[in-house]
């Protein structure tokens, strides 16, 4: 299926929507379900921002891995860029918000809010392949010449990273809980380990 949204190209894969089925088949609860919504209102979180900017983005997919925002052709300016990077986790925030406070309500609102939250924040983590990693080097290279900008960037990334996975690593086995802390931690040393990582929101 395929919309336009002014200049941008909406896509859903039926892999999205089979997902979405299969999620809740299996998880009743439906946890899987909450974490794709959230997902999709981050990227429309940077979808509203580029439109906001007038900056439309190519295109946005929603596949059975969660929703893809794909850049435009024109470049924005660092201060845009910077503010399209943080637009994400900032509807994840405003949402989580909302969410707990509409819980005093409805008190089942506060398990979507909690996924808002934890989406929010892992996605301000100043690593590769967030977005938070991205806007630390944007705002690296504002200030630094390089290669000092790429230097600094390694060592704050490579301390957060030791640090991240230390306490998922001794909170996993101290609490025995699921090894998907674990999982994550692998994707952002893969993220920093392999080459040509660009500043694109994701």
């Amino acid at each position: 299926m395929e919309f336009r949204l002014g200049q941008t190209r909406l896509t859903i894969q039926f892999s999205f929507v089979a997902m979405l089925a299969l999620s809740a088949l299996l998880d009743p609860e439906g946890w899987g379900v909450l974490g794709l919504l959230a997902a999709l209102l981050h990227e429309l979180g940077h979808l509203f921002c580029c439109l906001l900017l007038k900056q439309p983005p190519k295109a946005l997919h929603l596949t059975c891995f969660g929703p893809a925002l794909l850049p435009g052709n024109r470049l924005p300016s660092q201060k845009q860029e910077l503010l399209i990077l943080l637009s994400g986790s900032g509807v994840n925030l405003l949402c989580a918000g909302i969410c707990f406070g509409a819980s005093l309500w409805l008190p089942k609102l506060a398990v979507f809010g909690g996924f808002h939250l934890l989406l929010g924040l892992l996605n301000l983590f100043p690593a590769c392949g967030l977005d938070g990693g991205k806007a630390l080097a944007l705002c690296l290279e504002q200030h630094l010449e390089p290669p000092w900008d790429q230097r600094l960037f390694c060592i704050i990334q490579f301390v957060f990273l030791i640090l991240f996975t230390t306490f998922c690593l001794y909170w996993t086995i101290k609490n025995r809980l699921h090894w998907t802390g674990l999982v994550f931690c692998g994707y952002l040393w893969l993220a920093a380990i392999l080459p040509g990582t660009e500043r694109t929101t994701h």
